[in-house]
């Protein structure tokens, strides 16, 4: 007898029934990749350009070296994915020649009042009790302490009254890592203690980013990590501000994910791959208006679907560990709902550039230069409350002048997100166990033997399969209007037989769902007290 809802009685049930199992789309699962430098001494140790799986940036620091890049970027894109989101790394040995970046705090006393003395690296602040009477010596021999206790800054330091700086990790990262006295509100040199900051410099050697994307499969297994599953997002640290952005790293992974609407699609688009990626590189510019060269280089990188810039003018954390954590918070985002924008997330602990803000060179204060920069395909990111919050989220293909912004879907990373799901419920469902061995009829109405009818496939079988998809995207807000790509589905030629007999060619037109970026109210205000008599 079946168990009812109505039933009380202890009881232990099993059953099987025989179901027809509708297509049906799942989120898909997130995967954050790290590309970047690690400790030379751990050379020979570690697996150059092959992915591996980190648990956390403890761990990540263990493997790379505290401090070091790839603690670094996983560390900042921890603090975004809040552990909801598995982070790979593609360790990458230095190039033979990198030299490391240098720079300087020349302390001047001695201190003729007590107070502290504010350092930062990186955004890190280094907070350092100053007493009276302290010397120059004392006060630096303290702050060199201070930071070499620090195992996650990425700079070593040496010296007292002139405390020299090191990147930890050479080549053009260590340029954008900056020194700073003071940022904060209330920070203050103690009287008679002075500090000049030399900016650090010097930083070359950039490896060869083409081997690490590799290591993530080449032709056909293109972006497959090693539990059979696709990236989602990369994060590099081969990549310094807009007017000197390493191109040559944004050529190779952008030539890595390839165009989606090519003739014939390639990279990851490519229709036996399936599996696009999307990235951010970090912009700390200021000034009035967007950065001139952050455009350029959006308009020059204009065919690419998969990355943009992000931009926090004056900040100091490091350009590359705020892309990181960016990226970080958008995989978290979407790994629950592939249709979530970013607007007015946070991004904590990174730097919003007060100086900038005071001097007025924070150009994403301003609307009308966010709109610019959106248009223009650069990330802007607004400071609420002294916190750091993403907007619009773009890519370079946002520029594209060949696509009307009206229809460019390309345009927003949140779109791509649907894209990425899409393609994979797409590709996951045809490979499934129904479409396994299956044989091509005209109808399959007119295979009667039951062995041979289950395995039976005709044009209409292929149409229920993608209404099925059209209905669970449109289930999960995926797209904007089910009944449109349905109907076309309904048009000659929508599905046909290959010419050989051996498949079938469909073509699905979809609208995805709208992003909700803007609300604009307007109230008409009628000024006379008259109106209020109207109707008493």
């Amino acid at each position: 007898m079946p168990i009812l809802d109505s039933s009380l009685a202890v009881a232990v049930g099993a059953g099987v029934q025989n179901v027809v199992l509708q297509p049906a789309a799942g989120v898909l699962g997130r995967n954050l990749v790290v590309i970047g430098t690690y400790n030379p001494a751990l050379n020979g140790t570690i697996t150059d350009n092959v992915p591996q799986l980190v648990a956390n940036d403890a761990q990540a620091g263990v493997l790379s070296g505290a401090g070091y890049m790839i603690h670094r970027l996983v560390k900042a894109a921890q603090a975004g994915h809040k552990g909801v989101v598995p982070v790979w790394v593609i360790p990458q040995q230095e190039v033979a020649g990198a030299a490391a970046t240098s720079s300087t705090f020349a302390i001047t006393g001695p201190a003729s009042a007590s107070g502290v003395f504010a350092a930062y690296v990186a955004g890190i602040r280094y907070a350092i009790s100053v007493a009276s009477s302290d010397s120059a010596a004392t006060i630096g021999t303290a702050l060199a302490a201070a930071i070499n206790a620090d195992p996650t800054c990425p700079c070593t330091a040496a010296g007292t009254a002139s405390v020299s700086l090191t990147s930890k990790s050479k080549g053009l990262w260590g340029n954008y890592i900056k020194p700073a006295m003071n940022i904060l509100p209330g920070d203050a040199l103690p009287a008679g203690v002075g500090c000049t900051v030399t900016a650090l410099s010097g930083g070359t050697g950039v490896p060869v980013l083409a081997n690490a994307l590799n290591g993530l499969g080449t032709g056909t297994a293109k972006n497959t990590l090693p539990n059979g599953q696709q990236a989602t997002a990369i994060v590099c640290g081969y990549s310094a501000q807009a007017a000197t952005l390493d191109q040559t790293s944004e050529t190779a992974i952008a030539g890595y994910n390839g165009l989606g609407n090519a003739s014939p699609p390639d990279g990851c688009y490519d229709h036996l791959v399936a599996k696009p990626l999307r990235w951010l590189w970090g912009d700390t510019t200021t000034g009035a208006s967007v950065p001139s060269a952050a455009l350029s280089f959006a308009l020059t990188n204009m065919q690419d679907r998969g990355g943009g810039v992000i931009g926090v003018p004056g900040s100091n954390t490091h350009p590359s560990e705020i892309a990181a954590q960016a990226l970080g918070y958008m995989e978290r985002v979407n790994a629950y709902r592939a249709e979530e924008n970013y607007v007015g997330v946070v991004l904590e602990g990174v730097d919003p550039g007060y100086a900038a803000n005071q001097a007025g060179t924070r150009w994403t204060n301003d609307y009308t230069q966010r709109d610019v920069a959106v248009k223009g395909g650069i990330t802007p990111t607004l400071c609420v409350g002294g916190y750091v919050t993403l907007q619009n989220v773009v890519t370079f293909y946002s520029v594209n002048t060949g696509v009307p912004s009206t229809s460019n879907a390309y345009r927003s990373m949140r779109n791509i997100s649907i894209v990425q799901n899409m393609l994979a419920a797409e590709m996951a469902n045809f490979k499934g166990p129904k479409w396994v061995g299956f044989t091509i009829v005209s109808d399959t109405n007119n295979v009667t033997d039951p062995t041979s009818k289950a395995k039976a496939r005709d044009v209409d079988s292929i149409k229920d399969d993608l209404v099925a998809l059209i209905k669970s995207f449109a289930s999960r807000a995926w797209i904007y209007d089910p009944a449109f790509s349905i109907a076309a589905l309904a048009v000659a030629g929508a599905v046909t037989v290959r010419t050989g007999g051996d498949g079938f060619l469909a073509t699905i037109p979809v609208i995805l769902s709208g992003e909700g970026n803007i609300i604009d109210v307007t109230n008409n205000i009628d000024t006379s007290i008259a109106i209020l008599s109207i109707g008493r």
